[in-house]
């Protein structure tokens, strides 16, 4: 049974503005959570500036949020990391957050897209999922952004709540499929706070 309330991971109660993520451990109700980045060797350029906490800045209408980046110099293929795991030492339910500032340029240079998965000792687990207007839902489970999404303004969020118990998550971001340019552009994407029931 589930006995305990809601807790919440505040990203700028918990790092330092710019703080890097990978490697850190937080405790939240009662929870240990660890960070690790896999970034691809393509992203390496973005090493230092890619995953890290902007604690006073807002994105998706959203102030402080778990900050990803990346401009290569040459189009990564599909299969590219830039993704971050959250391994929980207990088994956590109702695991939620907000993806925000998933848009795209209306051309072929940068387009926001996130794949999102989450396991139960390595079994995947579902979610449910609201997207704002201009976000795209592919099914499996990966969103790409069509629109335009003000920095200010909640337009490009995807809000996303596990159905069952997860003690692994895993945020990939990368290229969305209109990107085809040679040299693709900087683009930027974040995730809000985490919000979890310890049971």
């Amino acid at each position: 049974a589930i006995d305990r309330g809601l807790s919440t991971l505040v990203w700028e109660n918990e790092f330092l503005d710019t703080d890097l993520v990978n490697g850190a451990t937080r405790a939240i109700g009662g929870v240990n959570l660890l960070f690790t980045s896999n970034i691809d060797a393509v992203y390496d350029q973005n090493i230092g500036d890619n995953q890290y906490v902007r604690s006073t800045f807002t994105n998706g209408g959203h102030t402080g949020y778990l900050y990803f980046r990346q401009d290569p110099t040459s189009l990564p293929p599909p299969t590219a990391l830039n993704q971050v795991v959250v391994d929980f030492d207990q088994s956590v339910f109702n695991l939620g957050f907000l993806l925000v500032d998933v848009d795209y340029s209306q051309g072929n240079t940068w387009q926001d897209q996130f794949t999102v998965e989450g396991t139960l000792a390595g079994v995947p687990v579902d979610f449910n999922y609201v997207t704002t207007a201009g976000v795209v839902d592919t099914n499996n489970p990966t969103f790409y952004g069509t629109g335009f999404a003000p920095t200010t303004e909640a337009t490009g969020n995807i809000n996303v709540v596990f159905n069952g118990a997860i003690d692994q998550l895993k945020i990939n971001y990368s290229y969305g499929p209109a990107v085809t340019a040679v040299d693709p552009g900087l683009q930027i994407g974040g995730v809000s706070d985490l919000s979890l029931i310890h049971i």
